[in-house]
């Protein structure tokens, strides 16, 4: 089973947005292993909401959560639609 940081590697690259894994509020260690794969096969709808992704991490993973960043690293708000979180990661690459 992966790592807490290969999950969340997966997650950017199907996603594209930055997450951080929690447990009760505080970031889980990225080689804390025996954590199941993130099995998603289509990136979550561009006009779901930040609050959104998280309800379904959290039905995946029980007594985790995830906090989902914006580019800067800061915690993004729950009504944030996903699809203008991912606009501001390619506005950063470019």
């Amino acid at each position: 089973m992966p790592q807490v940081k290969n999950v969340e590697k997966k997650i950017w690259h199907l996603e594209g947005f930055d997450v951080a894994i929690t447990q009760n509020g505080k970031d889980v260690r990225g080689d804390k292993s025996n954590f199941k794969q993130w099995d998603g096969q289509r990136q979550t709808r561009n006009d779901s909401t930040v609050a959104d992704f998280v309800k379904k991490f959290e039905n995946k993973y029980p007594g985790y959560s995830v906090n989902v960043l914006h580019p800067n690293g800061n915690i993004a708000h729950g009504s944030k639609k996903l699809g203008k979180l991912r606009d501001e990661y390619n506005e950063d690459e470019v």
